[in-house]
C-alpha cells in the first residue's frame, strides 16, 4: 500500500551524514520509520506519499524492510503529495499487492560498484570565461587568436540537477549532481521515478546504444523540477514533477571519446514522448560574441542582461508549457560550434556560461552579466559581496537539509567555504585577497546569518 502520511519527526542518522531518519504518521496506522537521503527536503508537517513494506510497485518491485547503516527502514518516501493524510495512493502509483517477482529488482539492491559518476560540468559566468581567454592570450602572445563564438540560451530551471546513465548491459542508473542514487537513497524522488518508468528507459537504452556515435555510457542530463523541489520559482508551482532534458552525452569525456547533443530538435527526435519528460527549447535568437572586441562584449552583456530580466520577471517556458506564471531563475548559454571544431572537441564544457537573475545570484553583482569581476574596498566588503541570500539559503538546504540546528553548523560553514572557493576565486584575485584573508570573516558572517534562522524541524 502507498499512503499519504505526514512527517512527525526528523532525525539525523547517527552513522551516516548523507542519511536522515523520518517518522511518518497517518490515522489508523502505526507510525512508520523510513531512512532516506538527506537531500530530500521533508520537514515536520509535510505530507508525503509513502510506500509501505509489502507494497508491490508497477514494475514488480516489492518493498521489504531494509537496514541502512544500522537503522531499520520500513518503506520508501515517494515524494510530496497534495492528497489528505491517510489517503490510499496505490492506484495513483500503480501499486498492488501481487506476489513479488522471483528475482529482486535492481532498485532494491545496493548501488553498483563498477560504475562511476559522470558529472555535468560546473558552469561559470561570462566574466570568468573572458578572464580565461585573456590568460591564454598572455601565455601564447601574438600566436593566440581570441575566439568568436555564437551562443544560444536555454532557460535555467530552479530544480535539482539529475541524469539517467544508461549502460550497454541494459542497466539504467539515476544520478544527482554529486552521486549515484537509487530509491532507498534518493534525491527528491528522482530514482524512484526512474524505477517506476523502468520499461520506458530500458527500451530507450537499447535503441540509443544501437545507434550510438561512440562507445561507452549514454547520459540524459536535465533538471528534475516541479512540485516540492524548490519554493520560489514558477516551476515549483506546477502540480507535478518533470524531467527537463537539456543535453545527451555519449561516452565519458575523461576518456577523450565523447559526443554531446544540445540541439532541441535532435533531442526530441531521440527521446520518445513521455508525460513527465520535456526537452528544453532554445530561448531567444543566436548571440555572437567576439571575445577580441570590447564592443561585441558590451553588446552581448547588454542583450543578455535584458534577456535575464525578462526571464526573471516571468519564466517563459513554464508559462507556455504549464500555463503557470512566475519567477524564473535565468539562462544558460550554449556555444553553437561544429563538433569538428577543435575548440568544441577539447573544451566544450568550459565554453558554457550562466546568467542568473538578481534573486538567484550567489554574488552581489551590479548586473546579471558583466565583463569584469566586482571590486571592493575591504575584506568584509568582499564577504558581503559573496554571501547573498540565495547562496546562504542554498547552503542551508544542501548542507543541512533546511535544518538550522547546532549540529549542522560545521556542515553549513564547510559548504559556504567550498562554494566561495569554487566560484569566486577570480573575484578574490581581482581584489588582491588570499583565502587566509577571507576564511575567518566569511565564517563569522555566515554563522551570524545561520543563528538568525529558525529550525524548520528541531531535533529531539
Amino acid at each position: 500500500m502507498i499512503l499519504a502520511m505526514q512527517v512527525k519527526e526528523v532525525h539525523n542518522h547517527a552513522n551516516a551524514d548523507t542519511l536522515r531518519v523520518y517518522v511518518f504518521g497517518a490515522p489508523n496506522h502505526a507510525d512508520t520509520q523510513i531512512v532516506a537521503n538527506n537531500e530530500n527536503l521533508y520537514n515536520v508537517g509535510d505530507v508525503v506519499a509513502v510506500a509501505l513494506v509489502g507494497a508491490v510497485l508497477a514494475d514488480g518491485t516489492k518493498l521489504r524492510k531494509a537496514r541502512l547503516r544500522g537503522v531499520d527502514s520500513f518503506g520508501m518516501a515517494m515524494g510530496p503529495t497534495d492528497q489528505p493524510v491517510g489517503a490510499d495512493l496505490s492506484a495513483q502509483y500503480r501499486a498492488n499487492t501481487a506476489p513479488p517477482p522471483t528475482a529482486p529488482s535492481e532498485a532494491a539492491a545496493a548501488l553498483p560498484t563498477d560504475i562511476d559518476l559522470i558529472k555535468w560540468p560546473s558552469i561559470e559566468h561570462l566574466h570568468h570565461l573572458i578572464a580565461s581567454f585573456q590568460k591564454e592570450s598572455e601565455v601564447f602572445g601574438d600566436a593566440y587568436v581570441m575566439p568568436k563564438i555564437p551562443y544560444r540560451a536555454k532557460v535555467k530551471l530552479d530544480g535539482t540537477n539529475a541524469a539517467v546513465q544508461m549502460r550497454a548491459d541494459g542497466r539504467c542508473i539515476a544520478q544527482s549532481r554529486s552521486r549515484l542514487i537509487h530509491p532507498q537513497e534518493d534525491n527528491l524522488g528522482f530514482a524512484a521515478w526512474l524505477e517506476l518508468h523502468k520499461d520506458y528507459f530500458h527500451d530507450l537504452n537499447q535503441r540509443m546504444h544501437q545507434q550510438a556515435p561512440v562507445s561507452g555510457p549514454i547520459l540524459l542530463f536535465g533538471e528534475w523540477c516541479g512540485q516540492g523541489i524548490q519554493k520560489r520559482t514558477a516551476i515549483s508551482k506546477i502540480p507535478k514533477r518533470v524531467f527537463a532534458i537539456f543535453a545527451i552525452l555519449w561516452g565519458d569525456p575523461s576518456t577523450g571519446m565523447a559526443h554531446i547533443e544540445i540541439e532541441p530538435e535532435r533531442l526530441r527526435a531521440l527521446i520518445p514522448a513521455h508525460e513527465d519528460i520535456h526537452i528544453l527549447p532554445w530561448h531567444h535568437e543566436t548571440i555572437e560574441i567576439d571575445f577580441a572586441s570590447q564592443a561585441s562584449l558590451e553588446q552581448a552583456a547588454e542583450t543578455l542582461n535584458a534577456l535575464v530580466a525578462s526571464v526573471e520577471a516571468c519564466d517563459p517556458w513554464v508559462a507556455e508549457v504549464f500555463g503557470t506564471e512566475g519567477l524564473g531563475e535565468g539562462v544558460v548559454m550554449y556555444p553553437l560550434l561544429a563538433e569538428a571544431d577543435p575548440m568544441w572537441r577539447t573544451r566544450w564544457s568550459s565554453l558554457l556560461f550562466k546568467a542568473k537573475g538578481e534573486k538567484h545570484q550567489s554574488i552581489r553583482q551590479k548586473s546579471s552579466v558583466q565583463l569584469t569581476p566586482e571590486h571592493v574596498s575591504s575584506v568584509q566588503a568582499f564577504v558581503d559581496l559573496v554571501l547573498t541570500p540565495a547562496r546562504l539559503e542554498q547552503a542551508l538546504q544542501e548542507a543541512c537539509a533546511g535544518l538550522a540546528v547546532p549540529e549542522k553548523i560545521g556542515d553549513f560553514l564547510r559548504w559556504i567555504g567550498q562554494d566561495v572557493k569554487k566560484e569566486n576565486t577570480l573575484e578574490a584575485e581581482a581584489n588582491g585577497l588570499d583565502w587566509k584573508d577571507i576564511a575567518k570573516p566569511l565564517s563569522q558572517t555566515a554563522l551570524r546569518w545561520f543563528q538568525t534562522q529558525r529550525p524548520t524541524s528541531p531535533l529531539p
